[in-house]
């Protein structure tokens, strides 16, 4: 009988904690990276409105939160946030929730020239600058400046890191396919002035970040493993 009360109690503990988190909506923080990050989107873009529902199947109340780009190094710092979207430099205190299934492409870009635009490597950019939203800098590396002598620009967001190249100021950009054609709709430049590098520099999988010295993330990083949908957590 004292048995079956501790089961109880343990049980109703249990249930009582699930249903708190269930309650509780987190912040998911990101910088405005249309369409892949979208804060005037009604689906906040392509991550969030991929990953999201799937956290929310699992009980998982999510909110984005935007931050410029310098505001939000500064709050991965304090470690008072659960999830993080992905990429972004990942440290000590953080676990990639990847979702292999989905990924984007990373391209350095020019103004069309008559040639190829083949990726063949860092020498191929001796002497020249690349402009780079700052938040590339905290991404994984994707151009070694150890392999030629080339320069890198950063910029506050990035349009005005295609204006940069569109201006000629830059030889080079960096940039994701999508986030390339958003910006020609947007001003209604043909896509077509553009070359991207082939093949892309990088493929990133569908990603977000979590804090493991969150108090809620020893669950919720639980629950991933034990998906049965494709996750992979490392």
């Amino acid at each position: 009988m004292r048995g079956i009360l501790i089961f109880s109690a343990l049980l109703s503990f249990n249930l009582a904690i699930a249903k708190d988190h269930q309650s509780t909506t987190y912040h998911a923080l990101a910088v405005h990276y249309p369409p892949l990050f979208d804060e005037q989107a009604a689906d906040f873009g392509s991550l969030p409105s991929y990953i999201t529902p799937k956290l929310k199947s699992m009980g998982w109340n999510i909110k984005l939160k935007f931050l410029p780009h310098i505001r939000l190094i500064e709050e991965l710092k304090q470690n008072n946030w659960l999830l993080a979207y992905y990429p972004l430099a990942l440290h000590d205190n953080m676990v990639l929730a990847v979702f292999p299934e989905k990924s984007f492409k990373v391209h350095l870009v020019r103004l069309r020239q008559e040639s190829k635009f083949l990726w063949q490597g860092e020498k191929g950019l001796n002497g020249s600058t690349v402009a780079s939203f700052r938040s590339s800098k905290n991404m994984p590396k994707l151009l070694d400046q150890s392999k030629a002598n080339f320069e890198i620009i950063y910029t506050s967001n990035m349009e005005q890191t295609l204006r940069m190249l569109l201006a000629k100021r830059v030889d080079y950009a960096l940039t994701v396919d999508e986030t390339l054609g958003y910006y020609t709709r947007k001003y209604k430049v043909d896509k077509a002035s553009f070359q991207l590098s082939t093949p892309a520099l990088s493929e990133m999988p569908y990603a977000i970040a979590v804090n493991t010295k969150h108090p809620d993330s020893k669950r919720l990083l639980q629950q991933l493993k034990h998906s049965s949908q494709p996750i992979i957590v490392q």
